[in-house]
């Protein structure tokens, strides 16, 4: 899904490139260097946000490859919680689907002793959003922080596929 995410990508910037010619036109290589760059400073200014926030990411939900991550704790790699996380929203959209009567999926969120993992799905979109945070940081202030960022995200992503 990945792959399938960054071709999508590449075409429409290869469109918009063609279509509106500038004087220091940029690669469509470039444009999706670009985007991954300020997708991941803006990741990264999400995790400067939260105290307790341990690590970050987007996913892709159907292969779980990480898309950007960023990681407060070097002990912690983002890569880990985002391939298992995948698994997890695949199966609740399934649940969902027979349990819920097709009621759209809101948060996904498992707690440990110490830690706690919170994704983000939104029906519709080739990525999740995922938080890890340390079992004490306030829920309500985590879901708050994907409510704004998950938006921003999704509508960085929606501009180029559009």
């Amino acid at each position: 899904m990945v792959f399938s995410f960054i071709n999508r990508l590449l075409s429409v910037i290869k469109l918009v490139t063609i279509s509106k010619p500038r004087v220091n036109a940029i690669s469509p290589q470039g444009y999706f260097s670009m985007t991954i760059q300020y997708l991941q400073k803006q990741l990264e200014r999400m995790t400067g946000e939260l105290s307790g926030l341990l690590a970050a990411g987007l996913v892709s939900v159907d292969d779980g490859l990480t898309i950007v991550s960023h990681s407060i704790d070097p002990a912690v790699d983002a890569a880990v919680p985002a391939a298992y996380l995948s698994a997890l929203v695949k199966t609740n959209l399934r649940a969902m689907a027979v349990l819920a009567e097709g009621e759209p999926l809101d948060d996904i969120v498992v707690s440990t002793g110490s830690a706690r993992f919170l994704a983000r799905y939104r029906i519709g979109q080739p990525f999740f959003v995922f938080l890890m945070t340390k079992n004490s940081t306030w829920l309500g202030k985590s879901r708050a922080l994907l409510d704004r960022y998950h938006a921003h995200f999704t509508d960085m992503i929606n501009a180029y596929l559009d």
